[in-house]
């Protein structure tokens, strides 16, 4: 359920659901291919962002799961 619900979700900050198939043995979900590289590895890479480009970060990420919450959905593993 958690999987269709995501799909439904249309957010220029969410990754697009592409497929779900609850009923296949494994169950399985794809989601859109995002090309670059994740925030972990952004400041591995480079250092600490300065605050204005952190919290512009956070924002974003927020905005997302606003509208995923305006939905009725509450996401349970945000790191």
């Amino acid at each position: 359920r958690e999987a269709e619900a995501a799909a439904a979700l249309d957010h220029p900050h969410l990754v697009p659901v592409e497929d779900v198939a609850p009923g296949h043995r494994p169950p399985y979900l794809v989601m859109e291919y995002v090309d670059g590289v994740n925030l972990q590895a952004a400041v591995a890479a480079v250092g600490l962002f300065p605050p204005a480009a952190a919290a512009e970060c956070g924002r974003q990420a927020l905005l997302g799961l606003q509208h995923a919450h305006e939905q009725g959905l509450v996401h349970r593993d945000v790191k």
